[in-house]
C-alpha cells in the first residue's frame, strides 16, 4: 500500500513561521503586522503626553519583544525589502 505524501507550504514552529523556500517572507509580514498594531497603542499614548519613560518601557515591552524574537533564525534569509520595512518600525 502506497503512502500519499502531501508537501506543507508553511507551518509555524514555536512562534516561527517557516515555508518551503526558507525565505520567511510570512513570518516576516506578520511580525510587521504586530509591530504596527502595537506602535498605534504607542501613538495614542504619546498623544495624551504620556512621559517619555514610560513610552520607552511600553516600546522594549510590546514592540521590540515582537521584533527580536528568534531573530538570529531569521533575519539573515528575508529580503532586502522585508527588512527595510522592519527597520521602518524601528526608526
Amino acid at each position: 500500500m502506497r503512502r500519499r505524501v502531501e508537501q506543507v507550504g508553511a507551518f509555524k514552529y514555536l512562534g516561527t513561521e517557516i515555508d518551503s523556500l526558507l525565505s520567511f517572507s510570512q513570518h516576516a509580514d506578520s511580525v510587521y503586522r504586530k509591530a504596527q498594531q502595537r506602535l498605534f497603542l504607542l501613538r495614542k499614548l504619546r498623544s495624551f503626553d504620556v512621559r517619555k519613560d514610560i513610552l520607552t518601557a511600553v516600546y522594549k515591552s510590546l514592540i521590540e519583544t515582537v521584533l527580536t524574537f528568534n531573530i538570529t533564525s531569521w533575519f539573515n534569509f528575508i529580503s532586502v525589502k522585508n527588512k527595510s520595512k522592519l527597520s521602518r518600525i524601528i526608526n
